[in-house]
């Protein structure tokens, strides 16, 4: 995608599942969302994170199997186990963060 910018990338153990929080216009409109490869980055395809993509992703990261993905919004850490088809908040205690947090990491 043109004047897209990618930033905060994350990869599964094996390699296969690749993630990158994603910026750029979109059909005339800005989107934010996370750019995903299934296939060692050989193919890229955009998936929507809640809110509705108004807002940039600060942080993402991914379970060494692939199975768990997770995304900070401002103070709201949201997680998938679907492959990023469908989102739900995990941790929303927003005095708990920085405005912004910028890491996350998994241990599994």
């Amino acid at each position: 995608v043109s004047q897209s910018r990618y930033y905060a990338t994350a990869m599964s153990g094996s390699g296969q599942f690749l993630l990158a929080p994603y910026y750029g216009p979109t059909a005339g409109t800005h989107y934010y969302g996370i750019a995903i490869s299934s296939d060692y980055g050989l193919n890229w395809t955009l998936a929507q994170v809640l809110p509705a993509n108004t807002v940039p992703i600060d942080s993402i990261s991914i379970s060494h199997d692939g199975n768990l993905w997770l995304a900070s919004i401002g103070k709201v850490v949201y997680y998938s186990t679907d492959y990023g088809s469908n989102w739900a908040a995990l941790y929303t205690d927003a005095g708990s963060f920085p405005d912004n947090t910028t890491w996350l990491s998994l241990n599994t």
